[in-house]
């Protein structure tokens, strides 16, 4: 039943914006403030814990989110965010399962990476972008959209989407108060991850799974274990040379390994972007590291092999 008014919601949001869309860009427009409140990327390879910090985050933290009603709504962002304001207020969600990222099955609150919202601006086909692939009106459109979001709510604005780990040079180029928080994992558990999510999502085990780093044309043919163990080590280099544009004010580096101090993380965190607390009455969840063998040994010993050829011991 929920599924079913999923859909049916997205079929009245998405009909009715041929109508609406005029007003919703009236409204940007409008509310295309600068104000001094950060705009928080959450960055990072896949299978990082991205998603569990992104919901830890909404949850307790007195920020805004996409949610997943704003999603739907999409082709009309901002009245759907309006939408969302109007009926939720500034609740927290409380939730923290999703499905590799994917948080509908937990209502319509709950945090969204909202990429198909993100691509309205982004170019289609490359994960990385570089200075000359950006295109000078979708970046005023994605940095006027941003700006009324936090202009409109005076609150710094949270967002969880991996690939835009591969696009700080587009967000180097817009207009806003950019804070990164870069999160990072033991990469042998990383690739693990990416293995069996592999594993579970696509027909091949050798088919692509999520983020491509600048160099993926050259490592698109390896084979899987080397093609994983690279993917995770040229997001991250590609990640921390590209962060060098930024003042190193404006980036916390975290590990998913910490997370299972969720009071310290949000400490940390609450102070990085400027944030207060919704309550700190509702207690917090329990986060269990999933850094274990999940896969046969003779499959991990390779992941770990391949891991180690690129990184050394480095973070092992």
């Amino acid at each position: 039943m929920q599924k079913f008014n999923r859909l049916i919601l997205r079929r009245i949001l998405k009909y009715s914006s041929w109508l609406l869309k005029p007003y919703d860009n009236y409204l940007v427009r409008k509310n295309d403030i600068t104000i001094n409140k950060p705009v928080v990327f959450i960055i990072g390879a896949p299978r990082t814990g991205s998603t569990i910090l992104y919901q830890l985050l909404t949850s307790y933290l007195n920020l805004y989110y996409i949610d997943n009603l704003i999603h739907l709504g999409r082709e009309i962002p901002f009245i759907s965010f309006l939408l969302s304001k109007k009926l939720y207020k500034q609740k927290g969600h409380f939730s923290f399962y999703s499905d590799y990222g994917d948080t509908y099955n937990q209502g319509l609150h709950a945090p969204s990476e909202a990429g198909q919202l993100w691509r309205k601006w982004m170019p289609e086909k490359e994960h990385y972008i570089r200075k000359e692939d950006i295109d000078e009106k979708k970046l005023r459109g994605f940095t006027a959209f941003i700006n009324a979001l936090s202009n409109k709510t005076q609150l710094p604005v949270i967002v969880k989407n991996l690939y835009f780990s591969q696009r700080l040079r587009f967000l180097k180029e817009a207009s806003t108060n950019c804070k990164f928080i870069y999160l990072k994992r033991n990469p042998v558990y990383t690739a693990q991850s990416i293995y069996v999510a592999r594993k579970k999502n696509k027909p091949r085990v050798t088919d692509w799974w999520s983020v491509e780093p600048s160099n993926y044309n050259e490592i698109k043919n390896l084979e899987v274990f080397e093609q994983i163990a690279s993917q995770v080590y040229y997001i991250e280099k590609q990640i921390e040379n590209d962060l060098k544009l930024f003042n190193t004010n404006n980036i916390l580096t975290l590990w998913y390994e910490d997370l299972n101090k969720p009071t310290v993380f949000l400490d940390k965190i609450k102070k990085f972007i400027g944030a207060n607390y919704r309550s700190k009455e509702t207690p917090l969840p329990n986060i269990k590291i999933q850094n274990y063998k999940k896969i046969s040994d003779s499959d991990f010993d390779q992941i770990e092999q391949e891991v180690k050829k690129l990184y050394g011991n480095k973070n092992l």
